[in-house]
């Protein structure tokens, strides 16, 4: 739960410091090559420097941070509209340390889970965000009696943890427990506030902040009365798309005023003045595909009608053109053959009056959008903003299915370089992203990853998905579902591959995933263990004090999977891993010589598995060059530690079976 969700794309975009769900997407064009070829990380990290370039401090924000740097921890309080999400981010962002902001979710991973808040899924320098704001008083009463050891081990990580709480607890303390009192504080809208947010998306644009001091009086109303920052910054918006339509400072503030002010009731009207089909249908597809090109709307319009189109050229001829008919819909086509409407805001406006008030069109349109994202006239830009959209109005509806089974729609499509598997990856990335249904999104692919009749196009999309998106905010959450993907996927690898990589950026997540595969009874996991099971990881002492390996829980964990693997796979199957492991031990990296044990220790007493150890041992030094000494040597270390083993075995106090 958030007050915020926000995409950014381009050189200006919106900041969300208020209350409800919002998403906010605006576009100034296509990202650039080297933003497209980023890692989720780093785009992630990109949204937040945007994030903090737009944010005005609050009334108390100074203070909160005091309590987070201090105790690690915060309980952030504010009414609605006073910008909790956006400041919740920033504190997390005022810390340092290499980790993303983790949104911690309200639902358990695995239906034997045993809590809400897992201490042990806490890892050194976490940044974490517990978003509580719309929660109920049990959700609250169950957070605050999980809180002690998550709290404790928020301090042993050294990480920082920021609880927004919720609206029903706004202004008092009556639901804290004393223990938690002393670290709720309250953020609230500073006065001037507004115009300082006005300023910086003005700056942001290029455009000079100084130029506030002229606003008009209705403009600086209408701030002082907004009833949220998110209103301010979809203001502050318009101000700067304003600004690129020419004219004066004075008409800019007018005209992103009447957007601001622009209402579905407006739209009402204005459809109702259309007699003809075609003529709302035309006003309906351009508040879809505003901003895309001439051509492109056109053909969507006519997809919507569901008409063939006329081949006699005396027909054609006869028809209005196409300017003529976006006059009539108050839109034009601007001079780079894009269509937009005259008035801001107005697409917005179209599209919940359609979808409130015409409750029958939802699901025709929705067949439309899953045909129209295929059209050739539509950049990739188009198609992303068209779902954007699509996937808007279903949520705001209460209708989270119908973009479920769009992107099931989506994803048989043949091809999984297409549109209609970017758009169907994409509206999961939407769903994710949403406050109140994002938990309903991220158990649906939970759903799907474990089900054994999962279609290879939409696997596909789940990893991407997983691996791109659900990684930043939610890394465990991801890490759960390309396990379960990666267990399913026959001949692919797609599966694991994400999940490798996965882990390798993420010690944390490796030593969880370690004990996921040593307690496992599903067969494809010593596979999926052989294909995880790189020295490199291992070893890396990642800027700690000690590797993984230095671990005794990590090496029992290894040892336990080992087992398994020595227990149902081939030596063609798991000589490839155990060789680089060798390697390893042989290169004199730190710890390395702890593979030994680990490999000895899996072969559990069996003579067969020691003779086959050994053997493969022996196998593996005769391929290297006889000037590699450490490698002749290492038959014989292995066979001195089996020697030990066997000793420690005999000698070692062992409940007697004489009757």
């Amino acid at each position: 739960m958030s007050e915020s969700t926000s995409t950014h794309i381009g050189s200006s975009g919106s900041v969300h410091s208020g209350s409800g769900p919002q998403t906010n997407n605006y576009y100034t064009g296509p990202p650039p090559k080297e933003a497209q070829e980023k890692s989720p990380r780093k785009v992630a990290e990109d949204e937040l420097r945007w994030l903090h370039a737009h944010f005005v401090h609050p009334d108390g924000f100074n203070q909160a941070y005091d309590v987070l740097d201090r105790h690690g921890m915060v309980l952030l309080d504010g009414k609605p509209g006073s910008g909790r999400g956006t400041a919740a981010r920033i504190l997390l962002r005022s810390m340092s340390g290499p980790s993303p902001i983790q949104e911690l979710p309200l639902e358990r991973e695995e239906e034997d889970s045993r809590s809400l808040l897992d201490p042990d899924a806490v890892a050194h320098d976490d940044r974490l965000l517990l978003d509580l704001s719309t929660a109920n008083e049990r959700l609250w009463a169950g957070v605050q009696t999980e809180l002690s050891p998550f709290r404790q081990a928020i301090k042993d990580m050294r990480a920082g943890l920021v609880i927004i709480l919720p609206t029903l607890l706004s202004g008092s303390d009556d639901r804290l427990t004393p223990a938690l009192g002393d670290l709720r504080r309250s953020i609230s809208r500073a006065p001037g506030m507004e115009m300082d947010i006005v300023k910086r998306h003005l700056r942001s644009s290029g455009l000079d902040p100084t130029m506030t001091e002229l606003a008009p009086a209705k403009m600086k109303e209408y701030l002082v009365q907004a009833p949220s920052l998110s209103r301010v910054a979809k203001f502050a918006q318009f101000l700067c798309e304003a600004a690129g339509r020419g004219g004066t400072f004075s008409e800019w503030c007018s005209e992103a005023l009447a957007g601001a002010l622009r209402s579905p009731e407006q739209a009402a009207r204005q459809f109702g003045t259309l007699r003809k089909g075609a003529d709302r249908a035309l006003l309906v597809t351009t508040a879809m595909l505003h901003g895309a090109r001439a051509d492109a709307v056109h053909r969507a319009a006519e997809l919507l009608l569901g008409g063939e189109p006329p081949d006699s050229v005396r027909t054609l001829l006869r028809r209005r053109a196409l300017s003529e008919r976006l006059a009539g819909i108050e839109a034009e086509i601007t001079a780079g053959d894009r269509v937009r409407f005259t008035g801001l805001g107005l697409d917005g406006a179209v599209r919940t009056h359609i979808w409130r008030d015409f409750p029958d069109l939802r699901e025709p349109l929705r067949v439309w959008a899953g045909r129209a994202v295929s059209l050739p006239e539509l950049t990739d830009t188009d198609r992303d903003r068209l779902v954007d959209r699509l996937a808007e109005q279903c949520l705001v509806t209460q209708r989270p299915d119908d973009l479920l089974d769009l992107t099931k729609q989506w994803a048989s499509a043949p091809r999984s370089d297409g549109p209609a598997f970017r758009a169907a990856a994409h509206a999961l990335q939407h769903g994710l992203r949403s406050v109140p249904y994002g938990g309903r999104f991220r158990h649906q692919i939970y759903e799907w990853s474990t089900s054994d009749r999962l279609s290879t196009p939409l696997r596909r999309v789940l990893v991407d998905v997983c691996a791109a998106d659900l990684s930043v905010s939610h890394p465990y959450a991801a890490l759960v579902r390309l396990h379960h993907l990666a267990r399913r996927e026959g001949a692919g690898q797609e599966g694991r591959e994400a999940l490798w990589k996965l882990v390798q950026e993420n010690h944390h997540l490796l030593r969880r995933m370690l004990v996921r595969l040593a307690w496992s009874t599903y067969r494809a996991d010593p596979g999926i263990f052989l294909f995880l099971s790189g020295p490199g990881p291992l070893t890396d002492f990642a800027g700690r004090s000690h590797p993984l390996l230095a671990e005794s829980a990590v090496r029992s964990n290894l040892t336990r999977c080992w087992s398994a693997v020595f227990r149902d796979l081939g030596a063609p199957q798991w000589s490839p891993p155990a060789d680089a492991w060798l390697t390893a031990v042989c290169d004199s990296t730190p710890y390395a010589d702890r593979f030994l044990d680990i490999l000895v220790a899996a072969c559990e007493q069996r003579g067969d598995r020691f003779g086959l150890l050994y053997r493969f041992a022996g196998e593996w030094a005769a391929r290297r060059r006889p000037t590699e000494y450490r490698a002749a040597a290492l038959p014989a270390r292995i066979l001195q530690k089996i020697s030990a083993a066997q000793c420690d075995w005999n000698t070692s106090p062992r409940e007697s079976t004489a009757p």
